[in-house]
């Protein structure tokens, strides 16, 4: 999300930078939490879905490793996951327009 690559290089992975990196804020969470999430067309009428989990989204997240993920298509519960992310993003640092 900073725009950076792996540092390694490949045919596939040039390690070069992203033309428009995303903000990406230190959080001041001192607990660990191994969770992933999406949140899909969150503010439409278009199907509000969050996706969350354990996994990589991955080769090995999705074909080797042990992950859990929960696929929730409602418009409600992904409103509340875009309220802590949103709460979380300003505490960083983010600023919500």
């Amino acid at each position: 999300m900073t725009g950076r690559t792996a540092t390694q290089t490949s045919v596939n992975n040039p390690n070069t930078r992203w033309n428009n990196p995303a903000p990406v804020y230190a959080d001041a969470e001192v607990r660990k939490l191994h969770s992933k999430t999406m949140l899909i067309d969150a503010d439409t009428n278009s199907d509000p879905t969050v996706i969350i989990g354990s996994t990589n989204w991955s080769n090995n997240g999705n074909n080797v490793n042990d992950e859990n993920m929960l696929i929730i298509h409602d418009a409600a519960i992904t409103n509340q996951f875009v309220q802590e992310f949103n709460a979380r993003y300003v505490l960083a640092g983010g600023t919500i327009q």
